[in-house]
């Protein structure tokens, strides 16, 4: 596994957890929503022609929810904290522009209750 600790997690939801899934017999979808995002996303110019993982903080809307970006250097421990799902970027996507519905994996151990996330 990578070093950094978002490079760690990104290779455990990318390899390690389809396969441990596959392994138990749990072949149901993940959970996942559909959002709009809240700002533009790029991909960094190191790495153009990754599959890229973007964390996401959710916010309820009156007909959906919000996907904002959350940004910052993969030793950061505090993003993935912050983080309410992810969107899994194809190699071919260097962009995603602010108001495009995206999918949003949930992380496990959120709640939505009383129009808020909790942990």
């Amino acid at each position: 596994m990578p070093g950094p600790i978002q490079g760690a997690l990104n290779a455990f939801i990318m390899f390690a957890y389809p396969l441990l899934r596959s392994l138990c017999g749990k072949n149901s979808p993940l959970v996942t929503i559909w959002a709009i995002l809240a700002e533009e996303w790029s991909a960094r110019k190191r790495f153009p022609t990754f599959t890229k993982i973007v964390y996401v903080k959710l916010s309820k809307l009156p007909d959906g929810f919000k996907a904002s970006p959350l940004i910052g250097e993969t030793e950061s421990i505090t993003i993935l904290t912050k983080a309410h799902g992810y969107i899994i970027v194809p190699e071919e996507t260097t962009n995603i522009k602010i108001g495009q519905i995206v999918e949003v994996n949930l992380l496990p151990g959120f709640s939505y209750v009383s129009d808020q996330f909790i942990d």
